[in-house]
């Protein structure tokens, strides 16, 4: 009986391991190893990846926003980068001379996910996921701003609070920006989202040592014209 269990148990795992392997592992994925600040410098500097699927950049309208929103999804194997590549400010009030009363709102098309692999992203858009038919957009307003230190290049930094609706869930998220440019005002910054809080995938398990973690960073890097 034990000999039995002990079978079921690897037999699980194993599956649980190769169903994330095929979903995370794809030639064209590139490993990131550093999900924190960088990334959205790495954004910035990197040329927008190829659509992989009709859903993506095709869907753009002709007077795209400057900048770039992605996250990073990690698991064992390693951590691969996602970008979204339709959305918009839909209001924004920045005042440098009294950053405590700006704000920004920005609306993100779901279904333009990119992660440089059309399995995962058609996969990422279904219910299973981001649910794009019952929740196409998610919204994020940024707010409160409070002043930190100066960031190591010496920019402005902001504790700053996102009011995230996301696949039907609403949360006030605590995150970071900075303010590395300023004609125009150009942000760069970021926050984690518990996607399991917002229904997004389910949740890790020991049934499932494969499974993405719980927690996402987003980052991004706006121009506000």
């Amino acid at each position: 009986m034990k000999g039995l269990r002990a079978n079921r148990l690897g037999v699980l795992v194993l599956a649980g391991l190769a169903s994330v392997f095929v979903a995370m592992a794809s030639p064209a994925d590139e490993p990131v190893n550093n999900p924190g600040g960088g990334y959205a410098a790495a954004l910035a500097a990197s040329p927008a990846p190829a659509p992989s699927s009709p859903a993506g950049p095709s869907a753009a309208p002709s007077a795209a926003p400057k900048g770039r929103i992605g996250f990073f999804g990690h698991n064992i194997f390693g951590t691969a980068a996602g970008e979204f590549h339709v959305w918009r400010v839909v209001d924004h009030s920045i005042d440098l001379a009294d950053p405590a009363a700006s704000y920004a709102i920005v609306e993100v098309t779901l279904a333009s996910v990119d992660t440089k692999s059309e399995g995962r992203d058609e996969h990422l858009r279904t219910a299973d996921f981001f649910d794009v038919v019952k929740f196409p957009v998610a919204t994020v307003r940024g707010h409160s701003p409070r002043v930190l230190e100066p960031s190591k290049k010496g920019h402005p930094r902001y504790a700053v609070q996102f009011d995230v609706d996301l696949h039907g869930v609403k949360k006030t998220l605590a995150g970071e920006l900075e303010i590395v440019e300023t004609e125009p005002v150009v942000v760069e910054g970021g926050f984690l989202i518990q996607r399991t809080d917002f229904g997004v995938g389910e949740k890790p398990s020991r049934w499932n040592p494969a499974a993405i973690d719980d927690e996402v960073p987003v980052r991004f890097r706006i121009a506000f014209e």
